[in-house]
């Protein structure tokens, strides 16, 4: 009895086997007809993802006074990021791939960045208002000191303040900001902006907006960049 167990232990072992082996070459076939086909695994990584939508108005065309603006204005591709400064997403983005989009494309005269609030609390709001309300040349700093450390400021009773604490500023440069952030004016001009595309489609942050074109979501540099190769 038991060599009958054995017997047809051995049998479902087989094929078992069998089917795993199957399995491996129909998917080593998949990946060799992609390939041949012209589309190594590289190159669709690379790839550049669809557009998700399309606004009824071009933000680029627009730039507004609390953007932050990186890069050559006579750049042939502009790229507007909408974005909340408490949004996970979008830290990642700006920590993880920032660095080598502005080293691939900004700096090479490719592309121009335009990071547009998008606040998704009232904390995020404070934050924009700090940032915007600082001169442009300490804009995309605070920006990236901000995104990096969400939790010194994000939570706090006065996130603007602490924002702007956190902010490698003189005295002077602060006490301005903080007054600016006080009067209020700033919060509005973000919301409008924000009002608008909403109105147009954008929901979510991350959302990068290439002539006209909505791409949500977190994007690799490389996504980003054959983005922009495409539009150029």
């Amino acid at each position: 009895m038991s060599s009958k167990r054995e017997r047809q232990a051995a049998r479902r072992a087989e094929l078992e086997a069998k089917k795993s082996r199957r399995r491996f070459i129909l998917g080593a076939g998949g990946v060799v007809a992609l390939a041949g086909a012209g589309y190594g695994l590289s190159a669709f990584i690379a790839a550049p993802p669809p557009a998700q939508g399309a606004l009824p108005f071009d933000p680029a065309s627009d730039i507004q006074d609390t953007d932050v603006v990186i890069g050559k204005a006579d750049a042939p591709v502009t790229v507007v990021e909408y974005a909340s400064l408490t949004c996970p997403h979008c830290a990642r983005f700006h920590n993880e791939s920032l660095p080598e989009f502005l080293k691939g494309w900004v700096d090479t005269g490719k592309a121009r960045l335009v990071f547009r609030h998008y606040p998704l609390d009232g904390s995020a709001l404070k934050a924009a208002a700090a940032v915007s309300c600082l001169d442009q040349q300490y804009r995309q700093g605070a920006v990236s000191i901000l995104f990096k450390n969400p939790g010194r400021w994000a939570p706090a009773q006065d996130p603007a303040a602490e924002a702007l604490a956190l902010l490698p500023l003189g005295a002077g440069e602060i006490t301005r900001a903080s007054a600016c952030v006080a009067e209020g004016v700033t919060t509005q001009k973000i919301m409008g902006p924000v009002a608008q595309a909403r109105a147009g489609g954008v929901s979510s942050t991350p959302s990068f907006v290439i002539k006209g074109k909505v791409y949500p979501g977190f994007m690799s540099a490389e996504k980003l960049g054959a983005l922009v190769d495409a539009a150029i």
